[in-house]
Order: structure tokens, then sequence, then C-alpha cells
């Protein structure tokens, strides 16, 4: 897959996965539990080829999300 693309797709789920966090009132710590809600929502909403981009190699690794807010 182009990286370029996985880029754009992880930005998308990095986007929603901060505006779920400041949802449920920037709490710290568990920041996979806003991840991984993007991930499903997205991936309903692109269809079968979303998980083929989160196994790629360029994928967005879970263990380098910070714990606070994203730099928009």
């Amino acid at each position: 897959m182009n990286s370029q693309v996985a880029d754009h797709f992880r930005a998308q789920v990095e986007k929603l996965a901060f505006e779920f966090w400041e949802e449920r009132g920037c709490p710290s710590g568990s920041p996979e539990e806003d991840w991984f809600r993007a991930e499903q929502v997205l991936r309903h909403h692109f269809g079968p080829s979303f998980p083929d981009l989160l196994n790629s190699p360029a994928a967005f690794s879970l263990s380098s999300m910070s714990m606070g807010p994203v730099e928009q």
C-alpha cells in the first residue's frame, strides 16, 4: 500500500481518536481505548480494505502513541 495513503488513514484514526478522548474528558492513560474505537469506526466506514492498512509496514505503532493531546 502506498505510504502516503497509509499516512492519510493513520491521520484520520489519530484525529478521530483525539475527538473521542476529548469527549471522555481528556483522561490520562488508556489511549488505546480511543484509538481502537476510532479504528473500528473507520473500518466500518471504509470497508474491508481498511484492516490491510493497519497491517502494512508503514502502520502506526500504538506504542508510540502519546498519552496526551495530539498536536493538530
